[in-house]
């Protein structure tokens, strides 16, 4: 009778080298087999798959961990490319509309939990505000009227519905032309 335990101990090492040879030359022909394999079984694998996870969660945990610090370029330049996606951004704008509220609370909490760090970041962000723009209006005031900056230095008073009208940025340059156009054409 044919024993395969004895005949695996005296040839192991040929085995192995034809398998891995095997491998190397039908990567394609493997690739389809598991694909297969995947196709027909799916629904068992998923549930496997699922109950493994559930069951082995802290393995899994320090796992993924001990390989985001092996691997710490590889996770950043993976999140950069995924951050600009636009399936990443739409489910960010998503999170934030439905989480809103405890996104605010998160805020409040570190705002709360850090006040040196929160008033310098809103001192920070007040002193760019006040020191980048100037006051000197092209127009006179007018009852329903908004300032609306030309240049960092230059106003022009135009009704705030048409100043509304278009979103804009003064520092980033964001549709400053289409807005100034229209409030030239007001003058």
């Amino acid at each position: 009778m044919f024993n395969h335990k004895e005949y695996y101990k005296k040839n192991g090492e040929r085995i192995k080298q034809y398998d891995e040879q095997y491998r190397l030359n039908n990567i394609e022909k493997i690739k389809q087999r598991k694909k297969k394999y995947y196709i027909k079984n799916r629904e068992d694998i998923l549930q496997k798959t699922k109950q493994y996870n559930m069951t082995h969660k802290k393995e899994k945990g320090k796992y993924i961990k001990q390989w985001q610090e092996t691997n710490y370029q590889k996770c950043l330049e993976y999140m950069r490319k995924y951050q600009k996606t636009k399936k990443s951004i739409k489910y960010q704008e998503q999170y934030r509309i439905n989480n809103r509220e405890i996104i605010l609370e998160g805020q409040r909490e570190w705002r709360v939990n850090h006040p040196e760090k929160a008033k310098a970041i809103a001192i920070k962000h007040y002193n760019k505000r006040k020191r980048n723009f100037g006051f000197v209006p092209l127009n006179k005031y007018f009852d329903g009227s908004v300032a609306h900056y030309i240049d960092k230095v230059h106003i022009i008073y135009i009704p705030e519905g048409l100043h509304k009208s278009i979103i804009h940025c003064l520092e980033t340059g964001k549709n400053m032309g289409k807005i100034n156009k229209l409030a030239i054409n007001f003058i």
